[in-house]
C-alpha cells in the first residue's frame, strides 16, 4: 500500500483508516490493528503539526505499508523541516515514545530541510 496525503489534520484519519484496513487484510488481529492505528495516527499527526509548520499550503506525507516475513512495515515520510527540538511545540512529547512502545521495531531518519521518515515494524501474530 502506498498513498499520499496532504499534511493536514483532516488527513490523519484517512491515513489511519487506510493502514488499518491494510493491516486487517493481511491478518492483524483487532487489538494489533488498534495499536497500529494509534502509532500511525501519532506519526501522521507529527507531520501535520511539525513538518510544514511555516508552509502554505502544507506539503505532502506519504504512507507506505508493506507485508513481509510475518510483519507489517509502515513508513510515514515527509519532505518538511526535519526533526529537531522545538521550544514552542504544541505537543507534550509523548508521540515518539508511544510509537516506539507500540511497534516491535522503530526508527527515524531526518535531515533538516529535507524531511523525516518514521519506520515502524509490527510483527503479526
Amino acid at each position: 500500500m502506498r498513498q499520499s496525503f496532504s499534511a493536514t489534520p483532516s488527513s490523519v484519519g484517512r491515513a489511519r483508516r487506510a493502514v488499518s484496513a491494510f493491516a486487517g487484510e493481511i491478518g492483524g488481529d483487532p487489538r494489533q490493528v488498534g495499536d497500529i492505528a494509534l502509532a500511525v495516527t501519532e506519526a501522521c499527526a507529527n507531520v501535520a503539526v511539525h513538518a510544514y509548520r511555516d508552509a502554505d499550503p502544507p506539503g505532502q506525507m506519504e504512507i507506505v505499508a508493506t507485508e513481509g516475513e510475518g510483519a507489517l512495515k509502515v513508513q510515514v515520510i515527509d519532505h518538511g523541516m526535519g526533526l529537531f527540538p522545538r521550544c514552542d511545540s504544541p505537543g507534550i512529547g509523548l508521540g515518539m515514545p508511544l510509537m516506539s512502545h507500540l511497534s516491535d521495531k522503530f526508527e527515524t531518519q531526518t535531515s533538516e530541510g529535507v524531511g523525516t521518515e518514521v519506520c515502524m515494524q509490527f510483527n503479526l501474530e
